[in-house]
């Protein structure tokens, strides 16, 4: 006998697997649809069980159907939920019907037919999921548009508060420093002017904190370095709190052992610092002493604010460095921002603050700051040696641009004692024009004008050939606004509020012809 070939073979296993699949069953009928035979997959079919139910099934198929003519019915669902193809012939002796089984195939359809629903489902959600995403990145891109704008309107409010500040602080400590001068020392003139002094020192401080604290953070600052000199930052430090300790019977000092000639920091921030340690120090030492040394170890540079006070339980130790906490459980005048701003300058100068105290002994505040390489001349740092011996000038013409009132006046006697004659302006285009015609030797301007800014004026001064010196003042203190004035032409520069020997100093200095 011949072996089958690949073809025959093939076409034999498809038949036996569709056979397998669709299980047939077939029924031969009469001509008049009495059954004359049923065999194939009778058990799948459960003819044998549901033999009649099954057959009367399928007649009532035919109702209304032309069994004449051969056909099928798709997917048709018969007694005990079977599903089936149903195909018919019409033969000489009848009809002959073959039922397939579908329901594989239904269940197929039926879970395509799902999954379609779940897809277009899910495209639904989709499309209601990125019309949410739009609609919450437009709300994110206004909010942050309001962010921005909102930075914006607090730097230009910082940058008006300073000016607000600065400029009365610095009319209140200079008319202070002539009264103090000029008035006889009688008790109740000496307890009302260092009441006045208590006063515009605590607002100065507060001040100060207030503004650096909505600054930005230490990774965004710019230091400004600079050679200090500290035998005048001590002396700063003594002129500021020495008739404050006075008035609370406390022994004050600031002492300095051997610095390097070529030391240099960020000479504006290490004074507040200073500023911030030394009015807690005497805030809270109610007898006793207050001390200031400055040093340096031949690593670092080292401020050590010691007192006798009443000390920091330990329990506190650990919140006094926070933000708008006031450290002691006794209670403070002040805002609780000063250790907070002093630990953070310190570390945008690269340096660290430590604390030691115990409570009825006192405080120990150390800051360590490494020596930073210099950014830009001393001459415009506002930090400047005068002329040891020599208090007084010998005279001259200066001009003043100043829209304060105030300030105008009190220039006006401070320059008239050391020995100028004094001009007064209110305007840039005012005071450009007169310094044109009279040469002064010396011009003073505040940065903030009406109209146009005293950098603008410096700038046009020197565009026309003015070789006066130029003194810039400003209620500013950021590296920028200093190499602003010194770029428009400024020889010095100096933030406000200006301490009277400071100024004295820049006038010397900016007089001064090498």
């Amino acid at each position: 006998m011949t072996e089958p070939g690949p073809a025959a073979r093939l076409e034999s296993h498809v038949f036996a697997v569709l056979l397998e699949r669709a299980q047939p069953l077939y029924l031969q009928f009469s001509s008049d649809w009495g059954l004359k035979s049923l065999h194939g997959a009778v058990a799948h079919w459960r003819a044998d069980i549901e033999h009649d139910q099954l057959v009367d099934a399928v007649r009532d198929l035919f109702l209304g159907v032309n069994p004449d003519v051969s056909g099928e019915l798709s997917s048709v669902e018969l007694a005990g939920g079977r599903i089936a193809h149903v195909h018919w012939l019409r033969g000489d002796e009848g009809i002959d019907v073959i039922l397939l089984d579908a329901r594989a195939e239904v269940e197929q359809q039926q879970l395509k037919q799902q999954e379609s629903h779940e897809a277009e489902l899910a495209s639904m959600e989709r499309g209601k999921s990125i019309d949410r995403l739009r609609r919450v990145k437009h709300e994110l891109e206004r909010r942050q548009s309001q962010l921005e704008e909102a930075n914006a309107l607090k730097t230009a409010f910082l940058a008006t508060l300073s000016h607000e500040f600065r400029t009365p602080l610095t009319a209140i400590f200079g008319y202070l420093h002539l009264l103090e001068k000029r008035l006889q020392p009688d008790v109740e003139s000496q307890f009302a002017l260092r009441a006045i002094r208590r006063g515009a020192t605590h607002l100065f401080g507060l001040s100060e904190n207030l503004l650096e604290y909505g600054r930005p953070e230490a990774g965004e600052y710019r230091l400004n370095v600079v050679r200090i000199d500290l035998n005048l930052l001590a002396e700063d430090l003594r002129i500021m709190f020495l008739p404050l300790a006075e008035e609370q019977q406390l022994d004050f000092s600031v002492r300095i052992e051997a610095v390097p000639l070529d030391l240099c920091l960020d000479e504006i921030r290490v004074k507040q610092v200073l500023i911030n340690l030394v009015s807690n120090a005497i805030r809270y030492t109610p007898r006793g002493q207050v001390t200031v040394l400055l040093r340096w170890t031949g690593k670092d540079f080292e401020a050590i604010v010691r007192d006798s006070g009443i000390g920091i339980p330990s329990a506190f130790m650990d919140s006094v460095f926070k933000p708008f906490n006031q450290g002691v459980p006794h209670g403070s005048r002040g805002a609780g921002l000063g250790l907070s701003i002093s630990k953070r300058l310190v570390e945008q100068m690269h340096g660290e603050l430590q604390l030691k105290s115990n409570p009825g002994e006192g405080s120990e505040f150390r800051v360590r700051l490494p020596n930073l390489v210099i950014g830009r001349s001393p001459a415009a740092s506002g930090s400047l040696l005068g002329e040891p011996g020599r208090q007084w000038l010998d005279g001259g013409t200066a001009l003043v641009i100043d829209d304060d009132p105030d300030i105008r006046e009190l220039l006006r006697l401070l320059l008239e004692d050391l020995g100028f004659g004094v001009e007064l302006c209110v305007t840039a285009n005012e005071g450009f024009e007169r310094a044109i015609a009279l040469k002064p030797d010396l011009v003073i301007v505040d940065l903030r004008l009406p109209g146009l800014s005293g950098n603008v004026a410096s700038f046009k001064l020197r565009a026309h050939g003015f070789t006066g010196r130029i003194l810039a003042l400003s209620g500013a203190s950021d590296p920028e606004s200093r190499r602003g004035a010194i770029a428009a032409g400024a020889d010095q520069f100096l933030a406000k509020p200006v301490q009277i020997e400071e100024f004295v100093r820049a006038v010397r200095a900016a007089t001064s012809r090498p």
